[in-house]
This record gives C-alpha cells, structure tokens and sequence, in this order.
C-alpha cells in the first residue's frame, strides 16, 4: 500500500520541516508525540507503529502481550517486536483482511469488555 511511517526527536512541526512533509499529499496522517513511558524506547516499536496495511497509534499499556502473541501466532503471525502495539496490528489484520470483519465490529472486538458495552448501549 501507499503507506509511510517518518520518526524522529523534536517537536512536530521540526519533524515536519526535516521530513518535508509539505511535499507529501494523503488522505490520513496518523501522529504521535512521545516514546513508550513503561519500556525501552527504540525506533522499530516507536508510534506511529506500521505493519502490513496498518499503522496504529495507542496511549496506554496492553497488558496480555504473551497471550495475545501466542494466539496470533496460531494463525502464521510472527510476531519479533516485542511490542504490545504489534500484536495490535496483527490483531486488526487477522479481523479484516483474513476473517473479513467490518472495521466497525473488529474496533468493537478490540474494545475493552466494559468500554464494548457501553458502545453497545448507545447504539441501542
């Protein structure tokens, strides 16, 4: 896909300016403003996170890494970051492109139990 993740130190708009992103065009930009506060911060597992066709930006912690790791490695995904954020984007890519779920029932699906309800009230 037409995708491009740029990473770097400083404030945004420095970021911008060194990458030249004035040059770029796209539909949707995906940011985020500082390094993981609970692990080592690197640039392979830094947000903005982009894997196959998905880039995933979270803020938080996701606590069941090696459950969700081994699960989405029944499914042929290797998972080698050892980020949280991975099993992410390997979740969603199983959700839509292998299962075929709307985006809308796979963001549903990757909803914290009571966060889900609460959705689902409201639509009701």
């Amino acid at each position: 896909k037409d995708m491009a993740v740029f990473k770097g130190v400083g404030y945004p708009e420095e970021i911008a300016d060194y990458f030249c992103l004035e040059q770029y065009e796209g539909y949707l930009w995906t940011a985020h403003g500082r390094f993981p506060t609970n692990t080592k911060g690197w640039w392979g597992g830094a947000h903005p996170f982009s894997i196959l066709d998905w880039t995933v930006v979270h803020n938080g912690e996701i606590s069941s890494y090696g459950i969700n790791r081994r699960y989405l490695e029944q499914f042929g995904y290797h998972c080698t970051m050892q980020t949280d954020t991975e099993v992410v984007a390997y979740a969603v890519d199983l959700l839509i492109r292998k299962h075929g779920l709307p985006v809308e029932i796979a963001a549903l699906l990757l909803l914290s139990a009571v966060l889900g309800a609460i959705v689902l009230a409201r639509e009701e």
